[in-house]
């Protein structure tokens, strides 16, 4: 369950046993079925989760309950997802955390993050790196949309990200990019059709 998480930290840091070590006495598995959610917008984020296996969706539930597709985590593209908002203000969620295929997730307590970040120099550049990256990410896909018409994303999306089109519906795309299932099924078609 943590080897994947190792070679990560492996891959980006100096090897150092001990923190592996806590690292994986302090993570909590959880397995989650498709369309449950990992966090809720009444929820407080306290925790940092690392995909192990597995595709998930940010969304924003308007006050009229209308839900927007903010980002999607793919294992093969980027591990690490949060509620940044919530994680760093202590507040309750704006968001909320949807898989989309049968995942597994390993949760590690912000607590336990900060206090191990404070005593492994190493794994502190790691950790504010990867939380930067987070936020990064999520605003690539907020401005890749807002900057470039449906059919341009697409493209771009298809260039960048091709296992999308592998692990997530065309509805919770569609619904990223604001237009109906149908025209993004004909754009698609249209564009990636040799």
């Amino acid at each position: 369950m943590f080897e994947i998480l190792e070679r990560e930290i492996v891959s980006r840091i100096k090897y150092d046993d001990m923190l592996l070590t806590e690292l994986e006495q302090r993570a909590k598995i959880i397995e989650i079925g498709k369309g449950q959610h990992l966090l809720r917008n009444t929820e407080v984020c306290q925790y940092g989760f690392f995909i192990n296996k597995g595709s998930f969706m940010h969304t924003y539930l308007n006050d009229e309950g209308k839900e927007f597709v903010i980002a999607f985590h793919v294992d093969d593209v980027y591990r690490y997802i949060t509620s940044p908002q919530s994680f760093f203000s202590g507040k309750t969620s704006e968001f909320e955390i949807v898989a989309l295929e049968e995942s597994q997730v390993l949760a590690f307590h912000k607590n336990d993050l900060e206090e191990l970040s404070s005593r492994y120099p190493h794994f502190h550049q790691y950790y504010h790196s990867l939380t930067s990256d987070g936020f990064l990410y999520l605003y690539k896909f907020s401005t890749m949309k807002l900057s470039t018409s449906s059919k341009n994303f697409i493209q771009k999306l298809y260039n960048e990200y091709p296992v999308f089109f592998e692990r997530i519906p065309d509805k919770y795309i569609a619904r990223f990019l604001g237009i109906s299932v149908e025209w993004f099924c004909k754009l698609k078609k249209k564009l990636l059709s040799p």
